[in-house]
């Protein structure tokens, strides 16, 4: 065990001396990364670590950075992440020991390996018939692959409840440390400076210029290091319900204090859809699992209070963004239909994509470029299932949406069993979270960027293995409690 911790701890030393050198602008950075991955498997077999737990650390390391992402540099262009260099790596290495140790690469339940490789398909389909803009395309296409990838590396990786638990605060960690970074940034302009090296270096990146902050009808709004803060009130709105969920299962107020920071995250990004959603989840969550267990009225009155005691001492520490979404909110109520596109800022964008899809509907996609290459007017579609729509096709919305319902089918059912599983609470608030991200994707598209396409496949791939666990720990109550 104390060989662990020292090969732990010299691997993080390392990682950090990597990331000083990246961020220092490095040519070497490949080769230097390189050794890092061959310094990892040669502690493996000096130390007697064992491949297996090489692979844990490095998928723990790769999404701890995935909110930071710094873009690697291809003929002149941004190409790719580190993160997602390291998912190609790490599924690769694991991929080799599968076949070392002749072992099935195929997994139980089988929608969870299925509907991915279909997904995976479409994605290859509309590149491949579609080859205008070809560059954009590949990193575009690269980058969808890598969430796909690090989905199926949890799924082969993480194999209890306790792993699934650890990652989950991991994800709480990178978002406390994202809310840091916004308050860092407000209280403090010229931080952004130091957060440069993770923005895109050259004129035409992959998705346009990006900074730790914007103002939008006169209203800052800070999006941390993952370039927009849409996108990253999600990431705190997953937070939140996942910080809730802990608090359930362990009672500890550490995760108070980590559903404080995502609160505060989400008012500094003034995103007034996440907290629609994030209301209608905490009656969702206080519903269903006060129908669904029995024992839980006592946590459920702590975390009421509990959030109503961090919204007042948010209203008191920053006035200033409490009015900016105050005022926002007065713009949205205004509207006479609360359910219109235009009330959600979203009329013109979707005028323009139903006039696109009319004019050219497609079964394969259109292709995996962005849409300010052909229209002036549409530089997103501002929903992912319009996004899917048009650059997968038909094909490709259906297999997703099937992929979705399935997870949601299959984690509802585990969860109204009478003979609750041991991973109960961390099924639950995973369902919740897919569930609130569904629908805050009806009006942004987390396949903008590659760090955001890996966060959505990191959460389905958590909720997949919960799945699992869910279904095995019924099949043994049941065999029990039979030969009893």
């Amino acid at each position: 065990m104390r060989k662990h911790i020292w090969f732990i701890f010299i691997s993080y030393l390392m990682a950090m001396a990597l990331g000083s050198l990246i961020l220092s602008g490095s040519k070497t950075a490949f080769g230097i990364l390189g050794l890092v991955f061959l310094a990892f498997l040669s502690g493996s077999l000096i130390l007697n670590v064992g491949l297996k737990k090489i692979e844990k650390y490095l998928l723990y390391f790769g999404i701890i950075s995935i909110p930071f992402p710094y873009l690697l540099q291809f003929s002149g262009k941004d190409a790719l992440t580190i993160t997602t260099l390291m998912i190609y790596f790490l599924f690769a290495l694991i991929i080799f020991r599968h076949l070392f140790e002749r072992r099935s690469l195929i997994f139980e339940p089988k929608f969870a390996f299925i509907l991915p490789i279909l997904v995976f398909v479409s994605l290859t389909i509309s590149l491949i018939l579609n080859p205008d803009f070809i560059g954009q395309s590949v990193r575009y296409y690269i980058s969808n692959i890598s969430g796909i990838l690090l989905y199926f590396i949890i799924l082969l990786i993480v194999k209890d409840n306790s792993g699934v638990i650890t990652i989950i605060k991991i994800i709480l960690f990178s978002l406390a440390l994202q809310s840091g970074i916004i308050l860092l940034v407000w209280k403090f302009p010229i931080a952004k400076e130091f957060l440069a090296p993770f923005t895109t270096r050259v004129t035409e990146a992959m998705n346009g210029a990006v900074s730790q902050d914007y103002i939008v009808e006169g209203i800052h709004r800070f999006a941390g290091t993952i370039w927009d803060y849409e996108l990253l009130a999600e990431w705190f709105l997953v937070g939140s319900v996942l910080s809730i969920g802990l608090f359930y299962k362990f009672k500890k107020i550490i995760y108070i204090f980590s559903l404080f920071c995502c609160l505060g995250g989400i008012v500094f990004t003034v995103t007034r859809s996440v907290l629609f959603l994030l209301i209608f989840g905490l009656v969702l969550i206080f519903g269903l699992i006060n129908m669904l267990t029995k024992d839980n009225r006592r946590s459920t009155v702590k975390v009421i209070f509990l959030i109503f005691l961090g919204s007042a001492i948010l209203s008191g520490a920053f006035p200033e963004q409490i009015s900016s979404l105050t005022k926002r909110l007065e713009i949205y109520f205004h509207h006479s239909n609360l359910i219109s596109s235009e009330a959600i800022n979203r009329g013109e964008v979707w005028k323009d994509a139903l006039h696109i899809f009319l004019k050219e509907p497609t079964f394969f996609g259109k292709g995996l470029y962005n849409l300010s290459t052909l229209y002036y007017s549409v530089y997103s579609f501002h929903s992912l299932y319009l996004t899917i729509l048009y650059k997968i096709g038909i094909l490709g919305l259906f297999i997703y949406s099937i992929f979705w319902l399935k997870m949601l089918y299959e984690s509802w059912r585990i969860l109204i069993t009478k003979n609750k599983p041991e991973n109960w609470y961390v099924l639950f608030f995973l369902f919740i979270s897919v569930v609130l991200i569904l629908l805050n994707e009806i009006k942004i598209e987390y396949i903008r960027y590659g760090h955001t396409i890996q966060f959505a496949w990191l959460i389905y791939g958590l909720l997949a293995v919960s799945i699992r666990q869910g279904r095995g720990n019924n099949e043994n109550t049941m065999v029990s409690a039979s030969s009893g």
